[in-house]
């Protein structure tokens, strides 16, 4: 038995989970801050230039109209944070050389529905951002968009994917915890 490499695995397992339990925080702030920002920042009639080369008639955003797209925005960025926020949890207990216990699977689990749930709210925020930028258009020009990109079927397949990992993981885990007892 190589106990000398287990520790050093393991050493390399814990600073490197802890490193990534910071990049998640980070992420968990940074992300809402920077769709806000933009959304507040945007000059919507230069980026209306840019996409479509020319005016398409396209007006600047209010200011009321920027604070209902960050609110639209925040759908799926919720998922999104509260999925890193469960892979957070999981590098924490990593970092304290927990590595097959209830709370791993539990935060496998959670990370899979929140990925499933993030799929779902893209569904959902596309139809509600163009009806609510478009609303004050006049008849005739204003939209209503749906989409299902291969992003959205891609998390919700590893959303499924993951969770059930989560109940192999917890099998496995189980099956572990009674051979623990039988001598």
């Amino acid at each position: 038995m190589n106990t000398t490499g287990d520790q050093a695995n393991q050493g390399r397992i814990r600073t490197n989970a802890r490193r990534f339990a910071w990049v998640c925080t980070i992420l968990m702030y940074a992300l809402p801050a920077a769709v806000a920002l933009y959304l507040l920042l945007v000059d919507t009639l230069a980026l209306a230039a840019e996409l479509y080369g020319a005016d398409m008639g396209i007006a600047d955003l209010t200011v009321f109209k920027r604070l209902g797209g960050i609110v639209i925005a925040m759908i799926p960025l919720t998922p999104m944070i509260l999925f890193l926020a469960a892979l957070r949890r999981l590098f924490r207990l990593y970092a304290l050389g927990v590595l097959f216990a209830v709370a791993n699977v539990e935060a496998f689990r959670k990370m899979g529905w929140w990925m499933v749930l993030f799929a779902a709210a893209q569904f959902v925020t596309t139809p509600l951002a163009s009806v609510w930028f478009s609303w004050d258009n006049p008849p005739g020009e204003r939209a209503l968009s749906i989409e299902i990109s291969s992003g959205m079927v891609t998390a919700a397949v590893i959303g499924g994917v993951v969770v059930v990992i989560a109940r192999v993981m917890d099998e496995a885990r189980r099956l572990q915890d009674e051979q623990a007892l039988t001598v």
